[in-house]
């Protein structure tokens, strides 16, 4: 089975949650679809994993979800299939059948009725959703199995449409970034990162801190991969929860920390005033390469002894910039001290 996307890996990471699919269905599905299924309910399906037959696919995920129907509170359950698409699959209508039939299966012999199927994709490709070419003849088109589904299209649709009310900060920061970052230059990155300061700030204050911490490294990694940005560009844009306040601008410190590390200065006071003296500067672009590397190794190996708390604010800052290149990738904590 070849490995998932980076299109599919960041999907997977942020919408097997219940609550951040919920938004996210609520956001695009028609006012019917919406009053008949009670998204509050939406939880993964147990019987997902049940079954081998149908094609393993890292981004397909199954809920369930409570229905309502004229007027009813509970009119049952039904099962929310999702998949998602970076390019124009002409097999989507195909594939959803033929994981719909296969779930309802399964469903069956774990309940003693097969409950009904909703099924729904996210498509963000270069180009809109492939159909498949009709049946022929006409007179027998009708006779085919099909299931319908619905689709959120994220194909040529502008920035600001993608921002959609009532969408949590981190599906929202999805949205943006499976719909317009791909092939972007570094410049556009950035750029865009300082759009979405404000999603990017409501990220971290919506969820706890390690779940932001995890979700802003797979929103990192995914712009690692789909445009040539920099880790280094993106360590203080999108790791540091200290960088926004709650109304999405940006703090005085993380603005001197900038300063000091792209023009060689730290202007006005961080813990104390920094005049400009190279020392100053040296000493200021260290405490922030070391506060954020702290974090990271806290994040990823757990609570660190004194005497590496120690060592890295100690450091001077071309081994803090080295450590940090090496957090994502190294497999132990001795790892990213090696070399």
């Amino acid at each position: 089975m070849a490995p998932p996307s980076p299109h599919d890996r960041l999907f997977q990471a942020v919408f097997r949650c219940p609550r951040q699919t919920a938004s996210w269905l609520a956001s695009f599905l028609p006012a019917a679809v919406r009053q008949a299924l009670d998204l509050t309910s939406l939880a993964p399906w147990p019987g997902q994993a049940l079954g081998l037959r149908t094609r393993s696919h890292a981004a397909d995920l199954a809920f369930t979800v409570r229905c309502r129907a004229d007027g009813e509170d509970d009119a049952g359950t039904a099962l929310l299939l999702v998949e998602h698409k970076s390019h124009a699959d002409p097999d989507l209508a195909a594939q959803l059948l033929r994981y719909a039939v296969h779930l309802r299966r399964i469903a069956a012999r774990r309940d003693g009725r097969e409950p009904l199927v909703v099924a729904v994709a996210l498509h963000h490709g270069d180009a809109p959703p492939a159909l498949r070419r009709p049946t022929r003849p006409a007179a027998l088109r009708r006779l085919q199995p099909q299931l319908r589904y619905l689709v959120d299209d994220l194909h040529g649709v502008e920035e600001t449409a993608l921002r959609r009310t009532g969408l949590l900060p981190l599906a929202q920061l999805s949205l943006l970034a499976l719909g317009t970052v791909r092939g972007m230059d570094s410049g556009g990155v950035l750029d865009a990162l300082h759009r979405w300061r404000d999603v990017i700030a409501g990220v971290y204050a919506d969820l706890s801190p390690p779940a932001a911490a995890d979700a802003m490294e797979a929103f990192a990694c995914y712009l690692l991969d789909q445009t040539d940005v920099t880790q280094e560009e993106l360590q203080m844009h999108i790791t540091d929860p200290y960088a926004y306040t709650a109304d999405g601008k940006l703090t005085t410190g993380y603005k001197l920390r900038q300063e000091g590390r792209a023009e060689g200065r730290v202007e006005g006071r961080v813990e104390g005033r920094v005049e400009g003296r190279a020392e100053g500067m040296a000493a200021g672009k260290a405490q922030g390469l070391a506060t954020a590397l702290l974090r990271q190794l806290g994040r990823r190996f757990g609570p660190l002894s004194a005497a590496v708390d120690a060592r890295v604010r100690t450091a001077d800052p071309a081994a803090l910039e080295g450590w940090l290149d090496r957090v994502l990738d190294a497999r132990t904590l001795d790892d990213v001290f090696a070399g």
